[in-house]
């Protein structure tokens, strides 16, 4: 992800949300074939978390390879997502973000 399609990837999710019907608790973003995140794509991904968050959604990651773990903690961006592990599955991403929440 770049700089280039952060802001379309940003108005098709948002736009994706606005249709739906029920409630969203949860968005996960699979980075498997977005092997690199610039800083711009980055900078955009921890405004939407703060959007989806104000309106009680949590963004959560999987895919990630291990140099997007590294800027999104440089950006913070991995401790408001609720921490993003290396190369971890969705089904795994949606277990850990169920059991915190059970907690």
């Amino acid at each position: 992800m770049f700089y280039a399609n952060a802001e379309t990837v940003r108005t098709d999710l948002l736009d994706r949300l606005a249709k739906r019907d029920a409630d969203v608790e949860l968005v996960v973003f699979d980075l498997t074939s977005s092997p690199t995140v610039d800083f711009e794509a980055a900078q955009m991904l921890e405004e939407l978390q703060q959007k989806l968050d104000s309106r009680g959604i949590d963004l959560r990651f999987a895919g990630a390879d291990s140099e997007v773990v590294q800027m999104f903690e440089t950006t913070g961006l991995a401790v408001n997502a609720g921490g993003v592990k290396p190369e971890e599955s969705v089904a795994d991403v949606i277990d850990r973000w169920r059991a915190e929440r059970s907690s």
